[in-house]
């Protein structure tokens, strides 16, 4: 499964991305292992350790991502905010 996700990932945002561990609990949370991705302009974005993720199953369940609460752990994080623009995360799934 962290083989596809990576490849889809990489795939359907343009830049590197990888995943090194995938691990869940159904209906609950995401964990993600190693993870590693950079921006189209070459910035790393999100670089590091451990990041889990609480799931909001109803909002899944109603074609909606929803998050409750992320953890990182050990993560270096780069986030800059620029004007508004059509852009936006849920362009990515």
């Amino acid at each position: 499964m962290t083989k596809q996700v990576n490849s889809y990932l990489a795939q359907k945002l343009q830049s590197p991305f990888h995943i090194g561990r995938i691990s869940y609990s159904i209906p609950d949370w995401i964990e993600l292992e190693d993870v590693f991705f950079k921006t189209p302009k070459g910035d790393t974005l999100l670089n590091g350790g451990r990041m889990r993720v609480d799931l909001d199953m109803w909002g899944l369940l109603n074609n909606r991502v929803a998050l409750n609460q992320i953890e990182l752990e050990h993560i270096r994080l780069n986030i800059s905010r620029t004007l508004p623009t059509q852009h936006s995360i849920s362009n990515i799934f």
